[in-house]
Parts: structure tokens; C-alpha cells; sequence
């Protein structure tokens, strides 16, 4: 079985000829008769294979989604077709207790943002267009990006194939620092704890 995007080259060997006589000559090869190349049909759906911010990323600069920011992107394995990439939403949203702030990027139709790919592209970038109003990210927030619908493709028509998690990505704006569990007790995989411990 052949996997899509191959090219393969196929060859035949030459024959061998006889006259009535019973005289033996090989049959004169012919380069263009004896070899062609042929490419599979591109089967493949693209793949999410990083995004910026990275998951888990801390110290994102406040101004990450203003035109003079990084911007918000996801990269895929392959070429993408990038209208169709543009028919996604994007939701940011601010995971921080208290908080309920989250706004929705229709990629399509919000003229406030500017969509921008790469020279290959592979990846895509969101901020806001230059003329729009700062909206700076709150120092020491957590927020997530949530790819909520899409309908990307490559450029063969195979569709994003992605998990929830391949999509959602969170980060910590500004110098945040959260606290992490260093140790627990009992101790991680501990044996003859008490059962009365509880």
C-alpha cells in the first residue's frame, strides 16, 4: 500500500529477443518505454505541531495580541490552504479565579483583526490590525486560547485532524508566577501507609 505524497519511478527489464533461427538479441531498450513516474494522491490531514505562546508558557508580553506584538499562532505540519484556515474562531479567555473575560475571534468576519501565514504557509498569525485600540493582557493573569471551530485544510483539501488539547494552550501574562506541588505526603508510590490515615 502506497502512502499519499509519494512518487514513485517503475521500471521493466528488457527483453530478450530470438529471430526463427533461434538467434538471441535483446530487444533495443527504450528509456522513455521502460520507465514512468507516477505521485500518490495526498491522503494526509494536517496536524496542530505548535503554537505561540506555548502551552504553558509564562511571561508573555502584555501587548502579545497589539499590532507591534507577537501575535497569537498556531504552526501545522504541512501547507495549509489559508482561506479555509481563516474560517476558524479563536477564543481567548482569562482563566484567572474571579475572572470571567473572554472575547471570541471569528477569523472570517472581525475586521479589527489582522491574519497573517508564513512564506511556506505552515503557520498563521493573529493581532490586532494597527489601527485598532491596544487591548493589553493583565500582568500576572492566566488566559487560554481555544481553537473552537475550523475549517482548515491543506492545500489537497484533507481536513485538520487535531484533539481538544492540540487546540487549547494556556499562558501567563506578564511575570506571573504560579505555585506548583513540590512534594505530597504520603510520598508518590509510598507503601504500608496507615489506613487510618484518612
Amino acid at each position: 500500500m502506497l502512502d499519499g505524497r509519494l512518487t514513485t519511478s517503475l521500471s521493466q527489464t528488457t527483453p530478450i529477443l530470438a529471430n526463427k533461427k533461434g538467434r538471441v538479441f535483446p530487444a533495443s531498450p527504450s528509456y522513455s518505454d521502460d520507465v514512468f513516474t507516477f505521485t500518490t494522491a495526498d491522503s494526509v490531514s494536517p496536524k496542530i505541531v505548535e503554537t505561540s505562546p506555548a502551552n504553558g508558557a509564562a511571561g508573555v508580553a502584555l501587548n502579545v495580541l497589539s499590532s507591534s506584538g507577537d501575535g497569537i499562532s498556531v504552526t501545522f505540519d504541512e501547507a495549509v490552504d489559508t482561506d479555509s484556515v481563516k474560517r476558524s474562531k479563536l477564543v481567548l479567555s482569562d482563566l484567572t479565579v474571579g475572572s470571567n473575560w473572554n472575547v471570541s475571534f471569528d477569523l472570517a468576519t472581525n475586521s479589527s483583526l489582522d491574519v497573517t501565514f508564513s512564506d511556506d504557509k505552515k503557520t498563521m498569525t493573529v493581532k490586532l490590525k494597527a489601527d485598532e485600540a491596544h487591548q493589553p493582557l493583565v500582568e500576572g493573569h492566566l488566559y487560554q486560547v481555544k481553537l473552537l471551530s475550523t475549517q482548515a485544510t491543506d492545500t489537497q483539501g484533507n481536513s485538520l485532524s487535531y484533539e481538544t488539547e492540540d487546540a487549547t494552550f494556556t499562558f501567563a501574562a506578564g511575570t506571573a508566577v504560579y505555585p506548583t506541588i513540590v512534594s505530597t505526603v504520603p510520598a508518590d508510590g509510598a507503601v504500608n501507609v496507615l489506613t487510618e490515615i484518612l
